[in-house]
């Protein structure tokens, strides 16, 4: 008879639970990923606010994502999916990609949408991205496994609840714990910040002008700062993102 997840991953559960600072946490979800048959995990939250990258993650390099102001983004075709998938869908992403191969002097990496066949005579890995949900914001998280196919497709519909489950469980954890780690944190100046407070509390320009001994027109100027930098499209939306961002 099969067990719940929870009862036969309980002693690695109870290890994520009880991580007691963040290299521990990081070293419990690895070693869960490890248990669950995977070769590798990517966590990364999509209530981003910037360009940079916030995620953990030991997957190969050729499988992350990188900023550089100067050469622009790189996204591994699996990323690119999941990112556009798993902002407007609750369905997991199947994916497959292409390990890098030597080509001349340089070096390529080829990619495959989830259902398409997988190339012959070439590395490939397989792998899941799930969207996942805390009160912090949304992400999701990607396992990879490194083997045939077919192999990974009938592993992971043996198992594709329990990852379902254990992925939110692993999400809530860092959110809750860590949420700096996957979601960037807009910066703020001190004064942005005490009108970002005010603005919260449901106060006005001119409330918050009296409560911060400035001018109307500073206050203004706060307002629209905040609005820019935290991408808003109003004073209320950009409360909501404070929130959720753990700024407020």
């Amino acid at each position: 008879m099969e067990h719940s997840f929870s009862s036969k991953y309980k002693k690695s559960l109870n290890t994520l639970y009880n991580a007691a600072s963040l290299v521990k946490l990081k070293s419990a979800i690895f070693s869960l990923s490890q248990e669950l048959g995977f070769n590798g995990i990517f966590i990364t939250g999509l209530s981003q606010v910037g360009e940079s990258f916030y995620y953990i993650s030991d997957f190969p390099t050729h499988l992350l994502p990188e900023y550089n102001n100067k050469s622009g983004s790189h996204y591994p075709r699996y990323y690119e999916d999941a990112l556009e998938q798993c902002q407007f869908s609750n369905n997991s992403v199947l994916w497959h990609e292409v390990a890098p191969i030597q080509v001349h002097s340089g070096s390529i990496l080829g990619s495959h949408i989830a259902g398409a066949k997988a190339p012959e005579n070439v590395d490939t890995v397989q792998g899941v991205s799930i969207p996942t949900f805390s009160n912090k914001g949304s992400g999701f998280i990607s396992f990879y496994y490194s083997g045939a196919q077919t192999d990974f497709l009938k592993f992971y519909t043996k198992k594709h609840l329990e990852l379902i489950g254990i992925a939110q469980i692993i999400f809530q954890q860092l959110c809750l714990n860590h949420p700096d780690v996957i979601f960037e944190k807009p910066k703020l100046t001190v004064k942005s910040k005490e009108c970002l407070h005010f603005m919260s509390k449901g106060f006005t320009n001119i409330e918050i002008s009296r409560l911060m001994h400035v001018s109307k027109d500073r206050v203004k100027e706060l307002v629209s700062g905040i609005l820019d930098k935290l991408e808003a499209a109003n004073r209320t939306e950009a409360v909501m993102i404070a929130a959720s961002n753990n700024i407020i």
